[in-house]
């Protein structure tokens, strides 16, 4: 991706306030397109997101992930989650965001190579998108129970999202979401496949295009869990 202008960085900004309803905060990242403009969808979505949602909490899951070898793929994961709640609520209010999302998704899966050996946080970008168009997944039963439970209902609360979300990546990723700085030590845990659990191993480390809180990135097909049409930054 090219290198983002400060016209660009305040253009998202400027997004993210409006869709906050609130400038009361410095965005702790932002979005942008591969030639580096500001990416109305997602900036709308992280900006709805501190708007409907008490965010420190949201935030404090973000941050329990960063000692976690794949980081990039659960931060991705529960972006999507997030996306799928904010959305709905949004939608009423913003009409326009739903040919925003539709024309997200349509270059995602326009975009996204697809292979048998996809990175399963690419996978599930891939499902959730296509159900977001109304297009049929042939999942098998593990990964459609997984992404059921990741799209978050819009009539969550703050507490019962992070409560899903601890729950949700425990169980499925043996990873415990607690604030690092509260922890006296890292608990390990293996990386074989348990029933009912995926392995981090399982997850992939290459070529995905989800979101992620460090870089969504459409430039770097070689980064983790990239979205394919934005990218953002912490501030």
């Amino acid at each position: 991706m090219n290198e983002v202008s400060d016209l660009q960085k305040r253009r998202a900004e400027n997004i993210i306030w409006n869709a906050a309803k609130s400038h009361g905060f410095t965005p702790d990242f932002k979005a942008y397109d591969a030639d580096a403009r500001a990416d109305l969808y997602w900036n709308t979505i992280i900006g709805a997101v501190r708007r409907h949602y008490d965010y420190p909490k949201i935030e404090a899951v973000f941050r329990s992930f960063q000692s976690e070898e794949d980081s990039d793929a659960y931060e991705g994961l529960l972006w999507l989650g997030l996306e799928n709640a904010v959305f709905e609520k949004e939608r009423g209010d913003r009409p326009v965001l739903e040919a925003l999302r539709r024309g997200y998704a349509e270059r995602f899966l326009s975009q996204l190579v697809t292979t048998h050996d996809l990175p399963f946080c690419d996978t599930m970008a891939l499902a959730h998108y296509r159900r977001a168009l109304g297009l049929e997944n042939r999942l098998d039963p593990y990964t459609e129970k997984l992404l059921n439970e990741l799209e978050f209902s819009w009539e969550l609360s703050t507490d019962e999202i992070v409560e899903r979300a601890k729950a949700l990546f425990e169980r499925w990723f043996q990873i415990r979401l607690k604030e690092k700085e509260a922890e006296k030590k890292k608990r390990r845990f293996p990386l074989g496949l348990r029933k009912g659990k995926r392995s981090r191993a399982a997850i992939g480390n290459s070529g995905s295009v989800l979101p992620t809180i460090r870089a969504i990135s459409t430039a770097d097909s070689a980064s983790v869990c990239r979205i394919r049409t934005s990218s953002a930054f912490r501030a």
